[in-house]
């Protein structure tokens, strides 16, 4: 059990985090194409990372790039 609560807090709290960089440099950005780009490269690299950091890549979507 506290294996799955490490999971998928780090998940979450990897997919909040990441989600919030990549929301602010979207700020500065007016293209879309840009904007596409960002977005693919966090949701690739959050998955990456989590699985390194051994928590839950499949949870570490980052938040706020529905």
């Amino acid at each position: 059990m506290k294996e799955f609560v490490f999971l998928t807090a780090g998940g979450v709290a990897l997919g909040i985090v990441l989600g919030g960089i990549s929301g602010k440099a979207m700020n500065y950005v007016p293209e879309r194409s840009v904007k596409a780009i960002i977005t693919i490269i966090t949701a690739f690299s959050s998955y990456r990372i989590a699985e390194a950091l051994s928590v839950s890549g499949i949870i570490a979507k980052p938040r706020g790039l529905s």
